[in-house]
């Protein structure tokens, strides 16, 4: 075995702080248990290892056999190795990425020493410990308690060992006392405390829709929680009309229905408002008498649109409450050669203003024999002899004639 005071990696360093990762040794003599610091006092590999060096540091082939750490104020010893100092092997871990499930299947192992760099610890993990100095980082969150800074200070001997890092908001510590230990000590001297108004403060509560139970505010989804119509259904109610086979409730009956008693556009799970098919809202339009939904009509024609019973008794074919449908109809006539319904732009202008027996397309016109000729009429001004002369052109299209007015 090939033991070396060199850099493993660039990773471990002699005399390098590190804490256990994992209880080591239990023994009531060393009780080497998890959160333990140490200090690297030597790398032992493997015999004829390959080493690498380069800057300083070594890179090897493979991980070392162990790596010898010495914890301070002891007196008890392993083998022939000096006095407090224990060899950390390495250790093969476990787990399943998937052990929510009844039979996980998807094992993860690795192979690694229970070791970690100590160069900053948190205030929990320092608990119960005693050091020589210390730098103090008091940006502390708002969800942090600020006695986790008061475990921060002490933890050292002298102020002349602590240093604060940076400047830190003093509003953080002008927040008064915890409440939960201040309550327990009102309760303890006797007072009278209204439990009522703690527990409503502290714990919200709603009745469910569903069971009529009252639920904390953990057994709601948020969803749930955060409706306004004073509808709120637990996670079990929920649960329960899911495997049911009606997931979804209609937000205007208020009745949990199936997947296929509602649109497309309302049964996706991400749609919160949902309206099934008996109360969607439709109108009918003036035009062709159907009842169609809203966006079957612009926002204008739906506002002048009828309910279907209010519809009854109105004349078919008028002008507002048309749908967007019957609209596009409106500016559209008939080919009476291709029977195609086809706006102003596939017809000449003079073709757009016949008669539908007569109206010919474009399209259709280039098939069909001239039978009716193109009649030329209009006037035009012309100088002559300083004088202007009016002059009138008639005639079929390629033969007009022009005689002076």
């Amino acid at each position: 075995m090939l033991i070396r005071n060199v850099l493993f990696d660039g990773l471990v360093q002699v005399g390098m702080p590190l804490p256990l990762t994992d209880h080591v040794d239990r023994s009531k003599e060393k009780q080497l248990l998890r959160g333990r610091i140490g200090f690297v006092h030597a790398i032992c590999f493997h015999e004829g290892q390959i080493f690498q060096e380069d800057q300083g540091s070594v890179i090897c082939n493979k991980l070392p056999v162990s790596i010898l750490v010495r914890f301070e104020g002891v007196s008890w010893t392993v083998g022939s190795l000096p006095p407090g100092v224990y060899p950390i092997k390495v250790r093969r871990n476990s787990w399943y990425l998937d052990k929510g499930r009844q039979y996980p299947c998807l094992r993860v192992s690795r192979r690694q020493f229970p070791l970690a760099p100590a160069f900053a610890i948190i205030a929990h993990a320092a608990q119960g410990q005693t050091l020589e100095a210390a730098i103090v980082d008091l940006q502390i969150s708002k969800g942090t308690s600020p006695l986790a800074s008061y475990v921060a200070l002490t933890r050292v001997r002298s102020r002349a060992g602590r240093l604060i890092y940076l400047r830190f908001a003093k509003s953080l510590f002008k927040t008064g006392c915890v409440q939960g230990p201040s309550l327990l000590l009102r309760h303890l001297r006797g007072e009278k405390l209204d439990w009522a108004a703690i527990e409503a403060e502290h714990m919200p509560t709603k009745t469910c829709t569903g069971c009529g139970f009252v639920v904390y505010k953990d057994k709601f989804a948020r969803s749930q929680w955060c409706r306004k119509d004073g509808r709120h259904y637990c996670v079990d109610c929920v649960r329960a009309r899911v495997h049911g086979g009606t997931p979804f409730e209609c937000k205007q009956c208020y009745v949990w229905k199936c997947v296929s008693a509602f649109d497309a556009e309302y049964a996706a799970p991400q749609k919160l408002h949902k309206i099934c098919i008996d109360c969607v809202e439709v109108r009918v339009c003036s035009r062709c008498g159907i009842n169609k939904r809203l966006a079957d009509f612009t926002a204008r024609q739906w506002a002048r649109a009828m309910r279907p019973l209010d519809a009854r008794h109105v004349r078919r074919g008028r002008q507002e409450g048309a749908c967007i449908a019957c609209f596009r109809k409106r500016d559209m006539k008939p080919c009476r050669v291709c029977s195609q319904q086809l706006g102003e732009e596939s017809f000449v202008s003079r073709m757009w203003m016949q008669s539908d027996d007569q109206r010919v397309c474009v399209r259709c016109s280039g098939a069909l024999p001239c039978t009716v000729p193109s009649v030329v009429i209009y006037i035009c001004l012309i100088m002559q002899d300083g004088r202007w002369v009016a002059w009138c052109v008639t005639g079929v299209r390629g033969h007009e004639t022009a005689e002076a007015i």
